[in-house]
This record gives structure tokens, C-alpha cells and sequence, in this order.
């Protein structure tokens, strides 16, 4: 049983359920299919991943969004040192 304390990682979902590289790979093209990067019909987007709901999909698609931020700002740094 997975502690409801758990933290979510770029890899997991809210129930700590890890997202596999095909279903990665299925949101970005998902992405890309319906409206770009910038989506708002997150329920086309959970139809073509299957496995995940409009929910999942779109919190997985933040924390990458962050993620990316987050390099962008390590890197902006490092260059200004």
C-alpha cells in the first residue's frame, strides 16, 4: 500500500503509479496532435494516451513544464556566474 504522504515525482502520478515511456511518449504526441504545447482539451489528450485520465495527463504535463523551468533557471545561472 503506497503512503498517501508520498511525494510525486516527474515519474509518478498522484497515486505514485509510474508513468511508463510509452505513455511519455504517447502525451507528447498528444501534445503536439491537439493544439500544441499549449492545450486546454485535456480530455483528447487522456483519449489518445489510453492509460491515463485528463487529470494525470495534464498534472504530468505541469511537472514537466516545471521541470523544464527549473533547468532553464540552473542554466541561466551558471552562465551569469
Amino acid at each position: 500500500r503506497l503512503s498517501k504522504r508520498r511525494k510525486m515525482t516527474d515519474e509518478t502520478d498522484s497515486a505514485g503509479l509510474k508513468w511508463t515511456q510509452k505513455e511519455k511518449n504517447l502525451l507528447q504526441r498528444a501534445l503536439k496532435e491537439v493544439n500544441g504545447e499549449e492545450t486546454e482539451n485535456w480530455n483528447k489528450v487522456s483519449q489518445i494516451v489510453m492509460t491515463r485520465s485528463e487529470t494525470e495527463c495534464q498534472q504530468m504535463y505541469k511537472q514537466n513544464m516545471e521541470k523544464k523551468a527549473n533547468k532553464k533557471s540552473k542554466k541561466a545561472t551558471s552562465v551569469k556566474s
